[in-house]
């Protein structure tokens, strides 16, 4: 009995035990999409790319690859224009857990905010809703989201749907 608490200490410690149980591994994958939210919401760039996996590149549609450090500028870029995060909010709506230890998760995102218009001077009212299926992988003892596929959406500004 000692020798299988030991070992299973150890290999969590290590990093090196599955997430054999589903409720443990929603857990952790929600807990890092709270951190990223909370980081968006406060604009801390830093807080945002500790969520963002080191090994992580984004093929573009375009051909082009997206590293972390130009999605740091991106990020930035982003952020520069919100004036203000009303409310940011996403929610798990179905979660698996894969025989080869990724978990597959699809969620609904929700972000109402103020932003500054083209003119730099006017602030509009934009409300975004999009649908993803997302691949974690555990890395260590933290989730990381490698692979994010949009699935639809909507983007409402000052109340009219953009088509």
């Amino acid at each position: 009995m000692k020798r299988t608490i030991a070992a299973a200490v150890a290999a969590t410690t290590l990093g090196l035990g599955a997430w054999t149980c589903p409720d443990e591994a929603r857990w952790a994958i929600e807990s890092e999409i709270m951190r990223s939210l909370e980081a968006t919401r406060a604009e801390d760039i830093d807080a945002y790319m500790e969520q963002i996996p080191a090994d992580l590149t984004i093929r573009q549609d375009d051909g082009s690859v997206l590293t972390a450090e130009l999605l740091r500028e991106d990020v930035l870029r982003q952020w520069s224009i919100i004036d203000r995060t009303n409310a940011l909010e996403t929610s798990i709506d179905r979660f698996e857990l894969n025989r080869d230890g990724t978990a597959t998760v699809w969620t609904s995102s929700r972000w109402d905010r103020t932003m500054v218009g083209r003119d730099g001077v006017s602030r509009h009212r934009v409300v975004s809703t999009q649908k993803h299926r997302e691949v974690w992988r555990r890395r260590g003892l933290r989730w990381f989201n490698y692979e994010i596929e949009e699935l639809g959406g909507e983007v409402w500004v000052d109340g009219q749907l953009q088509s």
